[in-house]
């Protein structure tokens, strides 16, 4: 390879031997102002970088100047990927929405989910409930009894006794659009020795790791109905004496 066929495939000027070489001042600048073209516009191809970047390297992303992504080019599976910041659906495959399959080790989202179009398009056929785990998977509440194991009986009554002691708090959420909530307040329901009800934080890297996030109501739902059906047996024998 000559002298100047990397800088002429590279797109750079280059000069042959009978230039006039009292312009040899014009061929300075010249290879000046690409350099500065690359220092300042960053025009260097990027198939042509090697090495790692650092945060500092990377351009600021401005995410509302980039445009959507027509659903023609979503194509593939998303197998395993880590997600920085919020994942929006607003685009559709197929109009049946925004489809991650998962392969491996899923699909993780540091960040949040929105669905703008989810509260008016709600399931209405064959629906479970949803939840998180402590490792923060998403996935629903099982209820079969293939995924149950030590069946027994439950009739500890006398422990929802102590539901007695907890009262109804009406509240307004730090983040929240200011509407007022009834509830319990899990510290409140740790105290009264369901703490098995209220689920923690389990992200060791969190300043209130192992403390109380919220309180899972529905699984008081089960207890609660069958304190119902004691009242309603002991209701029944009473009567009967009449």
């Amino acid at each position: 390879m000559a002298i100047g066929d990397k800088a002429a495939a590279a797109g750079l000027a280059t000069y042959s031997g009978v230039d006039d070489a009292r312009k040899g001042y014009e061929a300075d600048n010249q290879r000046g102002d690409e350099l500065a073209t690359h220092m300042v516009d960053g025009g260097h191809p990027f198939s042509k970088i090697t090495g790692t970047a650092t945060n500092a390297q990377l351009p600021v992303i401005d995410q509302a100047k980039i445009p959507p992504i027509p659903a023609s080019k979503l194509t593939g599976t998303v197998t395993s990927a880590i997600v920085s910041g919020s994942i929006f659906s607003t685009q559709k495959i197929n109009g049946a929405g925004f489809d991650v399959a998962q392969s491996g080790a899923g699909f993780d989202v540091a960040g949040s989910v929105y669905t703008p179009i989810g509260r008016s398009a709600p399931v209405t056929s064959n629906w479970v409930a949803a939840g998180l785990d402590g490792a923060g998977r998403l996935g629903a509440q099982p209820s079969a009894r293939r995924y149950k194991k030590f069946i027994k009986v439950w009739n500890d009554i006398r422990r929802l006794r102590d539901l007695f002691k907890l009262n109804a708090s009406e509240y307004q959420l730090r983040r929240g659009n200011g509407a007022w909530e009834i509830g319990w307040i899990a510290e409140d329901v740790v105290a009264a020795g369901f703490g098995d009800f209220v689920p923690t934080d389990t992200n060791p890297e969190s300043e209130h790791y192992g403390e109380p996030i919220s309180v899972d109501y529905a699984r008081f739902v089960v207890p609660l109905l069958e304190l119902v059906k004691t009242l309603d047996a002991r209701i029944e024998a009473l009567e009967a004496r009449e």
